[in-house]
């Protein structure tokens, strides 16, 4: 196997970045047969990685995939980048190029805040309801297929929230909020869901705390917790 070499960090950061939505948004099969073509990978690549991926789920399968392009050079993220192009993925590049990597001369990031770590267990344990999970319906904006796919939803499933609610941005949220909570039950927790919060913040969402903060202290409010 020829041109094995790795990813620079720039373009590792952005599979890194944005890792959960190429591991679950990519049919593998699709856009294979240009890294056999050009020689970053064997005839037998497929079986290969399907036969590592345990089980072999759609999403298993493309986190080998994943590992295992990142070890080839910088001009097998251009041929990614490319195919996933010509292959109707046009809303996964765009992610990959809005990922803004930091330069190795930049100051480095502020350490983020574990704000689940900041909650009493009351409000950790908090089962949110329909009056409350709508305190955070502010808290994400146009990064709503990240968050959703972060709550464990499918982009089918998202797709159809936006749909049906394609003039607001703050009802998309308070269905996919409503959604998530029918779904979990006694385990939507106000932690559950600031952990989905930080996930999506690490997989490239811009999260507005702000709103978060306004939101628990409403909830605080709401269920007369200090």
């Amino acid at each position: 196997m020829a041109m094995r070499e790795g990813f620079g960090q720039v373009n590792k950061t952005r599979i890194q970045r944005n890792y959960e939505l190429l591991c679950t948004d990519i049919e593998l099969s699709e856009i294979i047969d240009p890294f056999i073509s050009d020689g970053y990978f064997d005839l037998d690549i497929e079986d290969d990685i399907k036969a590592e991926a345990n089980p072999p789920t759609s999403k298993n399968i493309n986190k080998v995939f994943l590992k295992k392009l990142i070890k080839c050079s910088d001009s097998a993220y251009d041929l990614f980048r490319t195919t996933l192009l010509q292959k109707g993925y046009s809303h996964i590049v765009e992610f990959l190029d809005n990922t803004v990597v930091q330069s190795a001369n930049s100051q480095p990031k502020p350490k983020r805040k574990d704000r689940v770590k900041e909650l009493s267990k009351e409000l950790n344990d908090l089962t949110l309801d329909d009056r409350s999970v709508m305190k955070f319906n502010l808290v994400i904006g146009k990064d709503i297929d990240i968050f959703g796919k972060t709550m464990g939803f499918a982009q089918a499933e998202i797709d159809q929230i936006k749909m049906e609610n394609t003039y607001s941005t703050a009802t998309q949220m308070h269905k996919l909020f409503t959604k998530w909570r029918n779904r979990y039950g006694q385990s939507a927790t106000l932690g559950l869901l600031v952990e989905n919060l930080q996930d999506a913040e690490l997989g490239g969402a811009e999260v507005h705390w702000d709103q978060y903060d306004l939101g628990l202290e409403r909830v605080k409010e709401l269920h007369k917790i200090k």
